[in-house]
């Protein structure tokens, strides 16, 4: 599946697609999920991790967070540097305009009209599709685990330093090592 994008009049608009393959009519493409309006936001800022949360020794920080909070940090911080600020009282929210993105449901929305959008960032889009499948992430046996974190990383729009990006790989990989002796140690082997 992918995202594919529609312009219609002057407004793009995003939508999963998944191709299919048919014996008489070759590849078809089949809309799964329409994901909003693209809005295409420029980079405001080029503020590092390290730099935005003051952080001294980031192999301490990455070990000591859950992941799912490290990604929640990276996605704060690429929407603080396309301009987003968060919203008076309410840490869970940040807002651009008439955009509006909730932490705690993965939402992005456009306030004027209610509805969900995508964000067009570093030459891909960052809507609810792409931030669930980043947060639902999880490291498999026997799979190409670096490359499939790069991938769901960058399809989320989201700009990883290289350090960054090792470490949190590093941190994945442990724990698949460490869930897998505790399920040795489990069964008795």
């Amino acid at each position: 599946m992918f995202i594919r994008i529609k312009k219609i009049r002057q407004y793009k608009y995003a939508y999963l697609v998944e191709n299919r393959w048919r014996k008489a009519k070759g590849a078809r493409q089949k809309v799964k999920a329409y994901l909003g309006r693209v809005f295409t936001l420029e980079r405001k800022a080029s503020k590092g991790y390290r730099q935005f949360f003051q952080i001294d020794d980031l192999q301490k920080h990455i070990s000591e967070f859950h992941i799912e909070n490290i990604f929640r940090n990276l996605v704060y911080l690429e929407l603080i540097n396309h301009g987003f600020s968060p919203e008076k009282g309410k840490e869970d929210l940040l807002k651009k305009g008439t955009l509006l993105f909730h932490f705690r449901t993965l939402k992005l929305k456009d306030t004027a009209t209610g509805k969900d959008v995508a964000l067009e960032l570093n030459d891909n889009f960052m809507c609810s599709f792409t931030l669930n499948k980043l947060f639902a992430f999880t490291y498999k046996p026997d799979a190409d685990n670096y490359k499939e974190l790069a991938t769901v990383l960058v399809e989320s729009g989201l700009k990883v330093e290289n350090e960054l990006f090792v470490l949190i790989h590093t941190k994945l990989q442990k724990s698949l090592t460490m869930n897998f002796n505790e399920f040795v140690e489990n069964i008795g082997y």
